[in-house]
This record gives structure tokens, sequence and C-alpha cells, in this order.
């Protein structure tokens, strides 16, 4: 069942980053729609490892040995507790258009 849901939320999400960067792109330069096509295949991506990783780790908690069980639980807390670090780290650090404010 989260499988599903993170699934229907991943598809959400993705559809409304195409949406907002097909609305950005006002330009007919075949390279900036390039580049702008690669950030948001960029963003996609992230947001799928995002979500897809740790819950497929929380998916394996369940393997019926106790050691692996153990293993996959510190894995799951690592992976849902770096996802805000991961989150700012490509959106704002790695962004050139937030570079480019602090910049100014």
């Amino acid at each position: 069942l989260a499988m599903v849901i993170n699934l229907v939320l991943f598809l959400k999400i993705a559809f409304s980053l195409h949406r907002a960067a097909t609305q950005r792109r006002s330009d007919t330069h075949t390279g900036l729609k390039r580049q702008s096509h690669r950030r948001e295949m960029r963003a996609i991506v992230s947001v799928f490892v995002l979500m897809g990783v740790a819950w497929t780790v929380a998916a394996l908690i369940n393997t019926g040995e106790r050691n692996a069980s153990l293993i996959f639980q510190y894995v799951f807390a690592i992976c849902v507790t770096s996802q805000g670090l991961v989150i700012f780290l490509l959106q704002c650090v790695f962004s050139d258009s937030v570079r480019e404010a602090l910049r100014s």
C-alpha cells in the first residue's frame, strides 16, 4: 500500500515539475530547451530516488532474518533522515538560479 501511495505521489510531483518547466520555457533556442529539459529530468530522477530508495528498504525490513532486518532498519532511518539534506543540496545549493540570486 505504501508503494502504491508513493507511486501516485511520484507521478503527481513529476507532472507538476514538468508543467512548471514547460511554463518557464518561453525561449526558442534549442540549446536552452535541452538544458532546461536536463534540469527537469534531474529533478524528477532525484525525487524518484528520494522516495523510492527509502520505501524499498522499508519493504525489505520484514525479511525474516533478525540481523538483516536490523541492517535494513538502520539503512531506512538514514535514508529518511537524510532526505531533507539531499533536497536542499539538489534544489538549492546546486541550482544555478539560487547561486545567481545569492551573488547579487
